[in-house]
């Protein structure tokens, strides 16, 4: 597992164990699935 799908696996972890922290914003979703980097964002640009 990737570090970026496990960073989104626990933003979803402490949602669901914690309700004050909030549902990943659907561009971090977008960007996980797809595992953009930083660095592809910035040559799609």
């Amino acid at each position: 597992m990737t570090r970026e799908l496990s960073a989104a696996a626990a933003i979803r972890e402490f949602t669901q164990h914690d309700p004050r922290f909030s549902q990943p914003s659907p561009l971090i979703v977008d960007l996980v699935e797809r595992r953009a980097t930083q660095a592809s964002l910035n040559r799609s640009a």
